[in-house]
């Protein structure tokens, strides 16, 4: 991204601005509709041109012999590649590192691990009085009904609790002060928190809002950063701490609709999955 940033750049500085903006920024995203703004880029991205053409020219490649890719083996190497390069970016090794088809799929694989921990204290009556996940009351919506579907309920027994921020927010110490009176008031057992809100949309303290869910026992934290990969100069895991980190790669990577990354500490990879069962199920 940065580089192709740096392309529109160099363009812009030459033959003047207006020459420069058809030539570069113009150019490279004159393919939207000119007679409208279009604001809403979070939705679905907005990738380049010149970054489109590249798409293309990979879906003409797989089109031209799908078996060669599917069953020779390339699109799995391909596959991998971007999971390495993924991985780096966020500072983590490629098993801990996995590319789904969008963010309500990492979202589900997560909500079926948390409930599939209440499930089995629920049948084998060792309830904890930790039953609650813990949410902003400023998430995404369809992370909560996730949740709800697969980690509250008669068979699960779990609760969402959320962390009332309030509107406006003057302040990340708002958001702080209302993470830990929740925390204070509650049995929290799971944290599911956003690093930059939806809507409205806000850059959250993740770390420490992290460190405090730690402070306080929470079990296992879940970082949506749906918006994150591509705005933030950098998302390091490792040094986050979260067991779990998923981020949208075609809203502002710049990647094909649509590519999500979900990483998660060793500690639960042999626990992970989703229950969606194919060939490759026996291979991991």
């Amino acid at each position: 991204m940065r580089a192709i940033l740096r392309r529109m750049e160099r363009i812009s500085r030459q033959g003047g601005a207006r020459r420069g903006f058809s030539e570069g920024i113009g150019g490279e995203f004159g393919y939207k509709r000119q007679d409208m703004a279009l604001l809403n880029h979070g939705s679905f991205g907005a990738a380049p041109a010149s970054v489109l053409a590249k798409q293309a020219q990979f879906k003409k490649q797989f089109e031209s012999q799908p078996d060669e890719w599917y069953f020779g083996g390339l699109l799995k190497k391909g596959l991998m590649s971007g999971n390495e390069k993924v991985a780096t970016a966020i500072n983590a090794s490629t098993s801990q590192v996995c590319l789904v088809e969008n963010l309500s799929v990492a979202t589900t694989i997560v909500a079926q691990h948390w409930g599939e921990k209440l499930r089995k204290d629920l049948e084998t009556s060792s309830l904890s009085e930790r039953n609650q996940i813990l949410m902003l009351d400023w998430k995404y919506g369809a992370c909560k009904h996730c949740l709800a579907a697969y980690c509250t309920g008669p068979l699960h027994s779990g609760k969402i609790v959320e962390a009332k921020i309030g509107f406006p927010l003057l302040s990340q110490s708002e958001v702080l002060e209302a993470v830990e009176r929740t925390l204070k008031s509650h049995k929290i057992r799971f944290a599911f928190i956003d690093h930059i809100t939806s809507q409205p949309t806000a850059l959250m303290p993740i770390r420490q809002i992290i460190a405090l869910c730690r402070q306080y026992g929470v079990e296992e934290i879940c970082v949506d950063g749906a918006h994150a990969f591509g705005i933030l100069d950098s998302i390091d895991c490792k040094q986050l701490d979260a067991d779990f980190y998923m981020s949208n790669c075609h809203k502002w990577g710049f990647a094909p609709h649509s590519a999500t990354f979900l990483y998660c500490k060793h500690i639960h990879t042999p626990t992970l999955c989703i229950h969606i069962y194919m060939h490759t199920y026996i291979s991991g």
